[in-house]
């Protein structure tokens, strides 16, 4: 049996929804257990109105087996409890059955949808460790109605979670290695509508290649059959007989990478272009402009009264139009459109696809604004002008400009970040957190009902001791969950908020070795023993939040004090100085080197005009007040009378006739 998902985005069609589940023409037959248009409008909406990116989880439920509807519908209620999905949150549940499958499977399939978005919250239902718990149920399922057991990409995480009972048949499944898929099922899906066959090749290949003796004989067999090796992007794929892309050989053939590496070892393949599969009805284009209308260049007309300068001139504006008409073009591609009788794997290609031509075409509309803006930079440089121009003039707009441009890096707020206030971080985390918070909030006060269960038991007079052990030893299981609960909680919030990159694992998926782990962890984690202490919660988010701000400001201020930021603030610098000049201080010398520096706009060479200029200016000063300096001789001399007679003024005592 295999569990599979996929999220439907807020802005599919919601009445295109509702017929795939409950009228698609592709089956023979629908059976629709739950759901009305109205219902999955309302789902989709509350998607919008929240701005939520995706507003139902699809679920498809398939078996090699055959299934009965009872084994459906218990299929879906084993996701519904595993998942804890309420019973108004199913939106559409169908049971299809189409024969155009596999004679080997059963051609019934299930297809049920979850809402995702609370319509009055607005929070998003989360599926953690989605896969793991998907096959976990799916293993569960098998062994309770008797079918054959499928081996799975999680085995050990499905054995360590289920309950004891299931363990013994589900051991063998986590021993020897995990099955090779070699191709996704969206791109299945597309080598099926183009005719293509990848499990028939894949079966076929193997049988090939258990009757050569090497790769050169395995190249030749899979020749004479009309496919090809070829070098992919990475590895060695192949291609079949209409050279459409199959997949890649190891996984084709199932061979690990070392034993890959030796079965094709000294033999070179030749990179060729990779042939991938297409989704039908569509169309792509490539960015080189390949087939695409390019852009005539202007035709400019020689006239004989022309010099030969001219004519130079006019001949490089025409060589580099030519040179860049290749690359200036227009582009309007079709968009694919979806339909009520595509899959919602189809769709999603289909919308993918269209997505990635929108980007192509603001691509090439800002490539044709580049080669624009080249064309008119060399047009100045090339075509004469016919009025004069003020080189001060010239030379000021010049340092205007670059005043403003490097003033404008210096302005440049961060791509991506912004300034964060924590008033906002705490209200993101208790919003995304409000159900962890609140579970985590009754948690504290059964501890503490606890607690005062045993200080109540002091005064009992029946049992007393043993009442009193059986509740410490509860309070102990009790502190040890809380324990387990804060650090788990702490590192959800951290990982949410960007301060950490490792999305830990679901408490009830986690193997006896990462709980011992996390109980290490607890004493060394201020956060997570912030947790348990007296308003806890409020003391602990605020430290979070503030850690986070932390980082942010950080992060900010890396980025306004970053190379070319330095570098920009030193060239205003020196632009400012450059106003400040008074060209009347220059001597004859400096006056010829200022005009040739800022015609050709030499910004730095104009500093270090400006420096020398005012260390000649400072030596000249020097050398005037040296020159006229008064005789030290004289100087002391005078010194000398003054302070005989202040002596003499001073034994005497002040004389009125003086």
């Amino acid at each position: 049996m295999i569990i599979k998902s996929n999220p439907m985005v807020s802005s599919s069609n919601p009445l295109g929804v509702y017929d795939y589940f409950a009228t698609n023409d592709k089956n023979e037959d629908i059976e629709l257990l739950k759901g009305n248009p109205q219902d999955v409008e309302n789902c989709f909406a509350d998607g919008q109105d929240f701005n939520r990116k995706n507003a139902m989880r699809h679920f498809q439920v398939s078996s090699r087996e055959t299934l009965t509807d009872e084994q459906f519908r218990d299929a879906i209620s084993r996701i519904q409890q595993e998942f804890d999905i309420p019973d108004e949150d199913i939106v559409l549940s169908a049971i299809h059955t189409y024969r155009g499958h596999s004679k080997t499977r059963d051609p019934r399939h299930g297809h049920f949808g979850i809402r995702l978005v609370n319509s009055e919250t607005g929070q998003v239902r989360r599926f953690d460790n989605l896969y793991q718990r998907q096959e976990k149920i799916a293993r569960m399922f098998e062994v309770d109605h008797g079918l054959q057991l499928v081996k799975g990409r999680h085995n050990v995480a499905v054995y360590e979670n289920v309950p004891q009972e299931y363990k013994d048949a589900i051991k063998p499944l986590t021993e020897g290695p995990l099955p090779n898929s070699f191709v996704r099922d969206g791109a299945y899906q597309a080598m099926k509508r183009n005719g293509g066959k990848p499990f028939d090749i894949r079966a076929e290949a193997k049988e090939i290649l258990s009757r050569c003796d090497g790769f050169q004989s395995f190249q030749s067999a899979l020749q004479e059959k009309g496919w090809t090796i070829a070098q992919g992007e990475k590895k060695l794929i192949l291609n079949d007989e209409n050279g459409k892309f199959v997949g890649s050989l190891d996984r084709i053939l199932g061979m690990k990478k070392d034993e890959f590496t030796q079965f094709i070892a000294g033999h070179e393949i030749t990179k060729n272009e990779v042939a991938r599969p297409t989704v039908g009805g569509t169309t792509t284009h490539n960015k080189t402009g390949e087939g695409l209308h390019p852009v005539e260049p202007a035709q400019v007309s020689k006239k004989p009264s022309e010099s030969k300068e001219q004519q130079h001139q006019v001949k490089a504006h025409e060589q580099h139009h030519k040179a860049d008409s290749g690359a200036s073009m227009t582009v309007e591609a079709d968009k694919a459109s979806t339909n009520a009788d595509m899959t919602q794997d189809q769709k999603d290609a289909i919308n993918a696809i269209n997505k990635k031509t929108v980007e192509d075409e603001q691509d090439i509309k800002v490539l044709e604004k580049r080669i624009k803006e080249r064309n008119q930079i060399l047009d100045d440089l090339l075509v004469p002008k016919n009025q004069e121009f003020n080189i001060w003039d010239n030379w000021k707009n010049y340092i205007n400009n670059e005043k403003n441009r490097n003033q404008s890096i210096i302005d440049l707020p961060h791509p991506k970040l912004n300034h964060l206030d924590e008033k906002d971080i705490r209200n993101f985390i208790y919003k995304n957190f409000k159900d962890e918070l609140i579970e985590f909030k009754k948690e504290k006060d059964k501890l503490k009902d606890i607690k005062i269960k045993i200080k109540d038991l002091d005064n009992a007079l029946l049992f007393r001791g043993s009442r009193q052990q059986k509740a410490e030893k509860e309070q102990q299981e009790q502190i040890e969950r809380m324990t387990l609960l804060a650090l788990h909680l702490t590192h959800l919030i951290m990982y949410k908020i960007g301060l950490t990159k490792q999305k830990p694992h679901a408490l009830s998926y986690m193997t006896q070795q990462q709980i011992n782990e996390y109980k290490k962890q607890y004493h060394h984690n201020q956060y997570a023993q912030t947790f348990m202490q007296a308003n806890g919660i409020h003391k602990c988010i605020n430290a979070i939040a503030e850690r986070k701000k932390m980082e942010r400001d950080g992060v900010l201020l890396d980025w306004s004090e970053r190379e070319e930021v330095q570098q920009a603030k030193e060239q205003i610098r020196k632009i400012l100085r450059i106003e400040k000049l008074d060209i009347n201080e220059f001597n004859q010398d400096e006056h010829q080197q200022y005009n040739e520096l800022i015609k050709n706009k030499y910004i730095n060479n104009v500093n270090e005009l400006l420096t020398e200029k005012n260390i000649r200016i400072s030596k000249e000063e020097q050398e005037q007040d040296n020159e006229f300096a008064p005789d030290d001789n004289i100087e002391n001399d005078k010194e000398i009378e003054k302070k005989l007679y202040r002596q003499k003024v001073k034994k005497s005592g002040p004389s009125f006739n003086r």
